[in-house]
């Protein structure tokens, strides 16, 4: 597919994103993508470790800013080889939301403290969310919870033993109340919302939709899915996730 697209196509896989232009009638539109695990996966913890219970995606939250800092229209978002479980929290608090206790005192966005949630006070949330399109590129079809759920199926890959999936899976009972609460989406048997230690279902909550890749988990192949048969204009830098730092706790 690449070759298809020429020069283009070594654009894409550089980690750049495109202007494209879906029909000769379309306006143009301005994409971005980000992927998590450039941002804040698995195999940039050091020396090979796993940290299934102080692991986040805080800093798939600072690749989305900067992102945003670009002014797309829509960002794609691309999902795997995660290291946490936090359900999207650690990305939300990026964003500007704010975890509080009972006591209203902030609650660090990791696994080990998602239980203590009391409240969220979304008056910080970055207000560009609300006017772009989110797609969430992901690979599999998982839902948050059950058997088939992300801490049942994926922390053990993270490093989880089978006492802290039990922790965890509470944890994103925590995190699927707190969407339905503060958002008024029920994630928690949507197919897919599992993905990425549950990310997914927090992108959900913030508007975000999915697009199928599976099998084809990269960066690339999302921006193609995407794109479809829609013409490329032009190919354009964008503030990839590996620019920024990595960032989890």
């Amino acid at each position: 597919t690449l070759r298809k697209l020429g020069g283009v196509g070594g654009a894409l896989a550089a980690g750049n994103a495109c202007v494209v232009k879906p029909s000769e009638d379309a306006c143009l539109s301005l994409l971005r993508v980000v992927e998590l695990a450039a941002a804040c996966g698995i195999a940039l913890l050091p020396d090979g470790s796993t940290e299934p219970m102080s692991a986040s995606t805080l800093g798939l939250g600072d690749a989305i800013l900067a992102a945003l800092d670009l002014r797309p229209s829509t960002l794609v978002v691309c999902l795997g080889g995660s290291a946490s479980t936090d359900g999207g929290a650690g990305m939300l608090v990026a964003l500007g939301a704010r975890l509080r206790d009972a006591d209203g005192a902030d609650v660090d966005p990791c696994v080990a403290t998602l239980a203590s949630i009391a409240s969220v006070d979304l008056d910080q949330l970055d207000g560009r969310l609300s006017s772009r399109d989110i797609v969430v590129a992901t690979d599999v079809t998982n839902p948050l919870l059950g058997s088939h759920g992300a801490a049942a199926v994926f922390a053990p890959q993270k490093g989880a033993t089978p006492a802290q999936v039990d922790m965890l899976r509470g944890r994103l009972e925590r995190c699927a109340q707190m969407y339905h609460d503060e958002f008024g989406v029920d994630v928690r048997t949507i197919a897919g919302s599992g993905a990425a230690g549950g990310l997914a279902g927090g992108l959900l909550a913030l508007g975000g939709g999915f697009v199928a890749l599976v099998g084809r988990a990269d960066a690339t192949a999302a921006v193609l899915a995407v794109l479809g048969g829609g013409l490329v204009v032009a190919a354009i830098a964008v503030a990839s996730a590996g620019s920024t730092r990595a960032r989890y706790r």
